[in-house]
């Protein structure tokens, strides 16, 4: 079903979309917008802006922008018609529901359901049922105690082939749609149990709902984890574990700390380290990184002190660097991992480890010396030649000189060596920082009597668009007939939408309607950058720069229809051998040039 479109407006209109970002981003008032770490690029100074003013987003840093739908679009990976009907669901507006069965919205709804009653079932099993003894038990035997259960939902999968099964028909829930969300397997026509007798772990998003599930098996079961396989809900490299219970401690901290696996976590929240989360038993991925460092200024890597776990931090060392995030390795004592530490040592000894945490650079640094001899001359240049490519990704350049002093320290030799193998690693100069090169742009931004004087036509056409958008009541016929000469094909349409909206004695430009109606994705990034940035160019006297700007494209466009003319009336005099007319025409030609 169509859903109409005056409901999507409504709908968009009651929709708050700061409050909706902030539940995925971390957002800071600034000015009168809000900012935050983009989630759709890899960054470090905030650049994605949301203006609760004109309800859309913006990031400077990589260009994405729209509105509240297509945050979430962008952020849940959702068509249009679902973000709508999600929105109106938070709203309480009734949407008639799409009554076509294949609806990807409805499957999406369904399996989301059917996850929530899959974990009651687990979670109820093992608090009450006789069957579920040795699953108490183990838990027990583990240290966990019944709050961090009922706080995690922790649960028991029956050892028979078809408990859930019936449960989920007993339910009213579709067996096809639990089979696509991992809860089920299906041999021929033959639906049974995906997890049977294993503890489960539901896994949450951002917003507490139950994408997936892990289970951990009481018998001699292979293999002894099991997650949820990849379904249009669960991605294994996309997902953190516990990170809906641990975002807002992570944010207070300063920092969050990422663990291996499930019980390392749940036994990090029960003694108190309420900043954990887990990758599921997979290695870090970048998809990890981008989710996480929205909460947090620094991440903490606490994998097991074997030779597994340091060579999981050391391969992740780019992709920290890569991404610009600021991380530090806790190293507990061998032979030890997170949940027998904190059981055999106590919170008082993990806060002493945590405090101690390296950063990760220096980790990987004193690894490499350990295992070459820098004195000797090979040495020294295997050194080299394996930090060398990880230094030269160092951002921050002041960073990065810190780092080439102490590898100049260790190896005894000059930092001008040390420099040049890392510029050679790189194999570009290191150039300005991108604050630098922000800054230099807008040294570099002509004011709006340069772009007036100068004979740059985009310019002028961007900055008549610029003063509608901050004060639509300038708008009159000549910005109407400027707009028409546009030669821009992108700034033309953005113009006609604009002039649409103030054709309808509307005294607001709604930009959040404005840029589902732009078909040209240029267009509305241009809309939507130009909407949330603040041009000091055009504040003090709008109103004349508007009109010398409409003056100035249509004596251009004045201009190029004459001089066309002449062109044609040469030629035709060329042609037909008249010389007066020719020289007359020609004198004429030059002299508009000329002016």
């Amino acid at each position: 079903m169509i859903i109409p479109q005056d409901k999507i407006d409504d709908i968009r209109e009651r929709a708050d979309i700061v409050q909706i970002v902030s539940e995925y981003v971390p957002l800071k008032k600034s000015g009168r917008n809000h900012i935050g770490i983009c989630p759709f690029h890899a960054e470090k100074t905030p650049s994605f802006t949301v203006t609760d003013e004109k309800q859309i987003f913006y990031c400077f840093g990589c260009g994405a922008g729209g509105n509240v739908f297509t945050f979430l679009m962008k952020q849940e990976n959702l068509s249009f018609p679902e973000a709508v009907r999600t929105i109106a669901k938070r709203l309480g507006i009734d949407i008639p529901p799409d009554n076509k069965p294949s609806s990807e919205s409805n499957q999406r709804e369904l399996m989301f359901l059917a996850n929530h009653v899959a974990m009651d079932f687990y979670h109820q099993n093992l608090l009450t049922s006789p069957a579920a003894e040795n699953a108490r038990t183990y838990l027990k035997k583990r240290g966990l105690k019944p709050e961090i259960i009922k706080n995690f939902k922790i649960g028991y999968a029956p050892a028979g082939r078809d408990n859930l099964v019936k449960f989920l028909l007993n339910k009213g829930i579709s067996l096809e749609l639990s089979e696509k969300a991992g809860l089920l397997s299906k041999r021929d026509k033959d639906f049974y149990d995906r997890f049977r007798n294993r503890v489960m772990f539901p896994i949450m998003d951002v917003r507490n709902r139950v994408v997936g599930f892990g289970g951990r098996a009481l018998g001699n079961e292979e293999p002894k984890y099991l997650n949820s396989p990849t379904s249009p809900l669960f991605k294994k490299g996309e997902v953190v574990y516990g990170m809906y219970q641990a975002k807002n401690a992570a944010s207070k901290e300063g920092f969050v700390l990422i663990v291996e696996g499930y019980f390392d976590l749940i036994m990090l929240h029960q003694y108190g380290f309420s900043n954990t989360v887990a990758t599921l038993g997979t290695a870090l991925t970048v998809d990890h990184l981008r989710k996480l460092k929205g909460y947090t200024k620094e991440i903490y890597t606490l994998f097991d002190s074997d030779a597994a776990g340091k060579a999981a931090v050391i391969k992740s060392l780019l992709m920290f660097l890569e991404e610009d995030v600021h991380a530090r390795v806790v190293l507990i004592p061998p032979g030890l991992d997170p949940d027998d530490l904190l059981q055999k040592e106590g919170a008082v000894q993990m806060t002493q480890y945590i405090q101690k945490a390296k950063p990760i650079m220096d980790f990987f640094l004193n690894s490499l010396k350990s295992k070459l001899n820098t004195e000797t001359s090979n040495g020294k240049v295997s050194f080299l030649e394996e930090s060398a490519p990880y230094i030269a990704n160092i951002k921050n350049p002041a960073e990065r000189n810190i780092y080439i002093e102490k590898i100049s320290n260790v190896l005894h030799i000059g930092p001008d060596v040390v420099l040049s193998t890392i510029k050679a690693a790189k194999n570009t100069s290191f150039g300005k920082s991108m604050g630098e090169e922000l800054k230099d742009r807008q040294r570099n931004t002509p004011t709006a009597n340069e772009i007036i004087a100068k004979k740059d036509s985009a310019k002028t056409e961007e900055t008549i668009l610029k003063i509608l958008l901050a004060y639509p009541y300038l708008y009159n016929d000549s910005v109407n007939s400027a707009v028409d000469m546009f030669n821009t094909d992108f700034l033309k349409e953005a113009g006609r939408l604009v002039i649409g909206v103030l054709q309808q004695k509307s005294s607001k430009i709604e930009i959040a309607s404005l840029v589902d109606a732009a078909h040209d994705d240029k267009v509305k990034t241009w809309l939507l950058k130009h909407s949330v940035e603040d041009d000091g160019a055009i504040k003090e006297e709008p109103k004349k720069i508007l009109e010398d700007c409409c003056r100035k494209v249509l004596t251009e466009t004045r201009f190029k229809k004459e001089t066309s003319l002449l062109l044609k009336k040469l030629a035709e005099a060329e042609k037909r051998g008249d010389i007066n007319s020719f020289k007359t025409l020609s004198e004429s030609y030059l002299s508009k040039k000329r002016a």
